[in-house]
């Protein structure tokens, strides 16, 4: 970690360099309360393995029953912080519950295969199964596959054309008979440039 460049003025950058060098960059007392405040989020987050919702709730109580007494914008916020200066762990949290998950359900197959157990064995590989990820990279929206409905216009002679093609039964649009429209280039390069 290095020591933050200050954009502005904030709270983030100033806790982040502190804890790479206090001395170098000490906090003010209100700072210091919410470093507190951040470090006992983490330490409920991590320590005590409680989950958002209920660190949420800590951190409204009443100081007399072992809150903080904020807000629930402020303690949501404040969560936030500590996830950012910390390390976010709810979405590692939960991935590894998923592998934990199919690592069970991975080893019940297994067991009841052996045993053979084919009815145990099937369920715990279709809960296997549904643990598994799925890539949506390669998922296609069916909305985006549905035919749309163009109106094109056409001009008198390319309708007549078609027309006379479509009456031989197959449209071949290699011998339509088509010859490419007379084209002349213009050198405007002033024009460009201005």
């Amino acid at each position: 970690m290095e020591v933050a460049k200050f954009t502005k003025n904030n709270l983030l950058q100033r806790l982040k360099n502190n804890y790479i060098d206090d001395e170098t960059y000490p906090l003010e007392a209100t700072d210091l309360e919410k470093k507190n405040l951040y470090e006992k989020i983490w330490s409920l987050r991590v320590g005590n393995k409680y989950h958002q919702q209920d660190i949420i709730g800590i951190l409204m109580r009443p100081k007399e029953r072992g809150g903080e007494g904020l807000t629930r914008s402020t303690a949501y916020r404040s969560y936030q912080i500590s996830q950012q200066l910390f390390g976010e762990l709810d979405k590692v949290d939960t991935a590894a519950e998923l592998a934990m998950a199919r690592a069970v359900f991975h080893d019940l197959y297994i067991l009841a295969k052996k045993q053979g157990d084919l009815k145990t064995a099937n369920k715990a590989y279709e809960n296997y199964v549904k643990l598994i990820p799925e890539d949506k990279a390669d998922m296609l929206d069916p909305e985006m596959l549905k035919a749309s409905v163009y109106r094109e216009v056409l001009p008198p002679a390319v309708k007549k054309m078609f027309r006379k093609a479509a009456e031989r039964g197959v449209i071949d649009l290699m011998f339509l008979g088509a010859e490419d429209a007379e084209w002349q280039e213009e050198d405007n390069e002033d024009e460009d440039e201005g």
